[in-house]
């Protein structure tokens, strides 16, 4: 997932995860990693916090719990 961060207000990431077969997958849970740190911080919830203006790339692992 791409983003571009434009604003310093805070944002939700929604996460759908599906099975190679198009069902969902119930209880994912997921992870966001490799994003840049000095533009956005996201927290267990899926918040991002924006710090600064640019864009940055988020990594999302989703595990079936």
């Amino acid at each position: 997932m791409e983003i571009e961060v434009s604003g310093l207000e805070a944002s939700d990431i929604d996460v759908t995860a599906y099975m190679s077969d198009g069902t969902v997958v119930n209880n994912a849970e997921a992870a966001f990693s490799g994003y840049d740190e000095a533009l956005i911080s996201i927290d267990e919830n899926g918040v991002i916090e924006h710090k600064g203006e640019g864009s940055t790339t988020i990594t999302v692992t989703v595990e079936n719990k």
